[in-house]
């Protein structure tokens, strides 16, 4: 009697049996059986070790095809992000020459009114500090007029200083435009 004959096997129902369904499972059946295919079609001297080696080469097989799609993937991450970085500064180049392009508009026709019109004092309450606050990006320009008094010329004082009434442009810019001015430190 064989000793295969005497194990009953008909009071195990080895569809239920927790091990089968562990064996079943597709990274450790699949991989069994292919390595037991291969074992039958090469019949080895020593077919253990022969197994025990496709296991193994199998194993180091699949870790080194995950970590080339590991690799891959952040490459493909690293593609995006780049592409992404270069849409950004052509969008920022873009923006950038459209300001640039809408600066040399502004001054353009700021030099146009300047040549146009007859009466240059009448833009000194408006239009220049409109143009001084656009064109440096300040927040506000002030254009002060300051009249000195005409003297009469004499001996002491001399004919250059006689006959003075000069207009002193200046321009304020708050706290936070003297971080982008580039007005002297003593402004």
């Amino acid at each position: 009697m064989c000793i295969r004959d005497s194990f009953n096997m008909s009071h195990l129902n080895l569809q239920d049996h927790p091990d089968v369904g562990y064996l079943k499972q597709e990274h450790i059946g699949k991989v069994i059986a292919q390595g037991l295919a291969v074992l039958y079609k090469e019949q080895p001297k020593l077919p253990v070790d022969y197994l025990a080696k496709w296991l193994l080469n199998y194993s180091a097989t699949q870790k080194y095809g995950q970590e080339l799609a590991h690799k891959e993937q952040q490459r493909n991450v690293l593609i995006e992000k780049h592409n992404q970085l270069q849409e950004f500064v052509a969008k920022l180049e873009t923006q950038k020459e459209q300001e640039r392009q809408a600066l040399l508009s502004r001054d353009s026709k700021f030099r146009k009114i300047v040549s146009d019109h007859k009466y240059h004092e009448e833009l000194l309450e408006k239009e220049l500090p409109n143009h001084i606050e656009q064109y440096k990006q300040l927040t506000g320009a002030y254009v002060g007029y300051n009249y000195f008094l005409r003297t009469k010329i004499n001996e002491d004082n001399g004919e250059e200083f006689g006959h003075l009434d000069p207009c002193l442009l200046y321009t304020s810019p708050s706290p936070r435009d003297r971080q982008k001015s580039r007005m002297p430190s003593s402004a």
